[in-house]
């Protein structure tokens, strides 16, 4: 009975504390990922192709004009469109929002073009997001990814860091 506050003290360090969810990941401290054997996907109308991990199926096609296509696979969710060139630049999520955590961008070169990558948590979803910044046309290219898990952030910056001009 004596030391029966150190046997309190031991299971709530191991078992009973609060577990807290893995941070969001840095999007350009990840490597490129070999996805060679990804499924090839077209991007409409804009000579660019995407590459999709197996499992994923189209589930969704929205718009006229500028259309968005939904893929998804289980509770991952992955939405390409194209943004208009007045649209902002600014990958945070619009109104400033205390539910949201771990936010981190940056710029690459991907396909031979200037894109914004970003990652952030919100309410227990993980999110990426990229926005090509000196597309050719009218439009800006963009995907949005959200998955209940980090391993579906982290797939979803290889997604987008695979975008290839079409042959």
């Amino acid at each position: 009975m004596r030391y029966s506050w150190l046997l309190v003290l031991f299971a709530a360090t191991i078992g009973c504390a609060p577990r807290t969810s893995p941070g969001s990941v840095a999007p350009c401290d990840l490597p490129v990922q070999d996805v060679s054997a990804w499924q090839q996907t077209p991007i409409i109308g804009d000579g660019f192709t995407y590459r999709l991990p197996p499992g994923y199926k189209l589930t969704e096609t929205i718009g006229v004009d500028i259309p968005l296509l939904e893929f998804a696979k289980g509770r991952r969710t992955l939405q390409f469109g194209e943004a208009s060139l007045s649209a902002p630049l600014s990958l945070r999520p619009e109104p400033p929002d205390s539910t949201i955590s771990d936010f981190s961008d940056c710029v690459v070169d991907i396909a031979g073009h200037r894109a914004r990558l970003a990652t952030y948590r919100r309410l227990g979803e993980y999110y990426a997001r990229a926005l090509w910044e000196s597309f050719p046309g009218h439009w800006r290219l963009s995907f949005f990814f959200r998955s209940s898990d980090r391993a579906g952030q982290v797939e979803a910056i290889a997604i987008f860091r695979n975008v290839h001009a079409s042959p």
